[in-house]
């Protein structure tokens, strides 16, 4: 047997990802849900007719999704004379983790067997979250070259000799020292759109739950994109231990652009620190061990940049991509006392 702590309304998935990784099969992770809308929902209140689910329900999914048809079939009987019925939707959505204990059965084909199987009780414990109010003693900054590196091999493709990628964990947040996608103007991107950022603290990894981000939004003089500041699609935080097997952060509270930064209307970012062309910010989510931290993102798109020739160069634009650039990044990692308040708060 084996116990699995998870929070509470996350999806079983989820929690049970690394297993299912593994090669173990769960039944049961889905479930069928009666999906009205609210229209529908309405109509069955008014029409006068009283639906017998709640009479009948008792406890269990089961139960409770009988209760749900019974109700929506007495409703759709007799619908209101001066509105039709609405049409329902029956959909699969993940199961998620309920408070207390639920047991899951997976199974896995034994080594060099096409039908014998292992078997492995999984009891799955939800959790309510709960929020920690961390004091500055509980947390401690990784800056520079001292705590951090570039994995090369594992980030974006390009890495010039004047502002390589090592520059983004220099400790130096001006703009002179940056990295950013020039050599990739109005072109296909690389494969690997993310940085990968090794922590130089220990091999067993620390546990992190910030991640601050200077980008480099403005002072690019190229065609469409001069003069403007647009900013990166998205920032993804992934976390791992190995370097090889990468996860997504959970609860992560800043992802898409809108999100990371104030925009005007037409989709530049409004308040720019004027002396670096950067902005920052700080993304926060739940603690997490982590020996690598990688971040992934996507250059805007400029219209008008396709088609043109890139400046420099006797090349034609094949994509409307632009520039983006970082000049910085630092990680927020808990201490003994930090770490300590997480786990007694969360894990109960």
């Amino acid at each position: 047997m084996q116990l699995v702590f998870a929070f509470k309304d996350t999806p079983v998935k989820e929690a049970l990802k690394s297993l299912i990784d593994q090669g173990w099969m769960f039944e049961n992770l889905e479930e069928v849900s009666q999906q009205d809308n609210a229209a529908n929902a309405h109509n069955t209140d008014t029409s006068g007719t009283t639906g017998t689910g709640n009479s009948s329900q008792t406890t269990g999914d089961n139960a409770q999704q009988t209760g749900t048809q019974e109700s929506n079939q007495s409703g759709e009987e007799t619908p209101a004379a001066n509105t039709p019925a609405q049409p329902s939707a029956t959909a699969n959505v993940d199961k998620l983790v309920k408070d207390g204990l639920e047991t899951f059965i997976g199974k896995k084909l034994k080594t060099g067997s096409q039908t014998d199987f292992d078997y492995l009780n999984v009891v799955l414990r939800g959790i309510t979250k709960t929020a920690v109010t961390y004091e500055q003693a509980d947390l401690n900054t990784l800056s520079g070259v001292n705590h951090l590196e570039i994995d090369t091999n594992q980030s974006f493709n390009h890495n010039p000799r004047n502002n390589e990628l090592s520059k983004i964990v220099d400790g130096n947040e001006r703009q002179e020292s940056r990295w950013d996608t020039w050599a990739f103007y109005g072109k296909q991107q690389d494969a690997k759109n993310y940085i990968t950022i090794k922590i130089k603290e220990n091999n067993e990894g620390v546990f992190v739950n910030k991640f601050n981000l200077w980008t480099r939004v403005r002072g690019y003089s190229l065609g469409p994109q001069s003069g403007k500041a647009f900013p990166t699609k998205y920032i993804k935080l992934y976390y791992s231990l190995d370097g090889t097997k990468f996860e997504r952060v959970k609860n992560q509270d800043k992802e898409t652009r809108d999100q990371l930064f104030t925009l005007t209307e037409a989709g530049e970012v409004s308040n720019v620190n004027n002396n670096n062309n950067t902005n920052t910010v700080e993304i926060n989510f739940d603690p997490v061990k982590a020996k690598y931290i990688r971040f992934e993102f996507e250059a805007p798109e400029i219209e008008g940049i396709k088609g043109e020739i890139i400046p420099g160069t006797q090349e034609r634009a094949t994509t409307n991509y632009g520039v983006v650039g970082f000049n910085e990044v630092k990680l927020i990692k808990l201490t003994d006392s930090g770490k300590s308040k997480w786990e007694n708060s969360n894990i109960k």
